[in-house]
């Protein structure tokens, strides 16, 4: 499918959710561009198995469903959106990938989508890597997106004495309200760490896997802003081959293969 073909069939998907949901007003909008390039990655081998860690609300692995793959999601989180997933033949777990092991057979999927998950671990990323590695099939490959800690963006709030990752202290630190897993054991819905793309593909390369390529997403906003920074970062990758620059990039996306 075409960009356009498969950023119509997002918006499709979007407009099942209600309009007030957060994930309409707010995270879709912002997160759209990185969608689509996700979707342009995905291998088109079907009957295909992929495996959604961290589904959040579904829309990836609803895009995947429709696209003809047989999906499997896990989530910390079984509400609201479960009852939604399912309905597309979808097969949801409750999972904690920090503290449990993935509830599937060794060398069991073609794919594994980490989308926006890393950021999110309070221990070892490591491990859910490893994790990863075990389910995959041999050949399979990994697609995993993760915030850029190297923007401009970033500099500047640096620069002006801010801190550029949770700026409300209140809310993420002082007076925060955990997720309570098994055993009573809390998590914060927080950013612990952002990652990047060097330390990506050495995390990446530890847990067995080989890089084969690094991308950057664009996150819409005011005045079409992904549009006017991918083209400035082409200018800079494609006429200056300063291919290293990701200050504009605001999302990192890596696509790695089980040998």
């Amino acid at each position: 499918m075409s960009r356009t073909a498969i950023s119509r069939m997002l918006k499709e998907i979007r407009a099942e959710f209600k309009m007030d949901d957060c994930l309409y007003l707010d995270y879709f909008p912002r997160s759209h561009s990185r969608f689509v390039d996700i979707l342009m990655r995905i291998p088109k081998l079907l009957p295909a198995r992929i495996l959604d860690i961290g589904c959040g609300s579904g829309i990836m692995s609803i895009a995947l469903a429709k696209l003809g793959y047989k999906v499997f999601t896990t989530d910390l989180f079984s509400k609201p959106y479960e009852d939604h997933i399912r309905k597309y033949n979808i097969v949801f777990q409750k999972h904690n990938i920090e503290v449990d092991s993935l509830p599937f057979k060794d060398e069991w999927f073609d794919l594994v989508l980490f989308s926006e998950v890393l950021e999110h671990l309070n221990y070892s990323p490591l491990i859910p890597l490893q994790e990863i590695h075990r389910v995959m099939k041999k050949g399979g490959r990994l697609i995993l997106t993760t915030p850029n800690i190297c923007t401009l963006k970033n500099a500047l709030w640096l620069l002006r004495g801010k801190n550029p990752i949770f700026m409300d202290l209140d809310r993420y630190y002082i007076d925060p309200k955990p997720i309570i897993w098994q055993d009573n054991r809390p998590f914060f819905q927080l950013h612990t760490r952002l990652y990047s793309a060097d330390e990506l593909r050495h995390l990446v390369d530890v847990a067995g896997l080989r890089v084969k390529d690094i991308h950057y997403s664009y996150a819409h906003g005011p005045s079409n802003q992904a549009q006017w920074k991918k083209g400035i970062h082409w200018f800079l990758a494609t006429l200056l081959r300063l291919t290293q620059l990701s200050f504009l990039g605001d999302n990192i996306l890596v696509v790695a293969e089980k040998e």
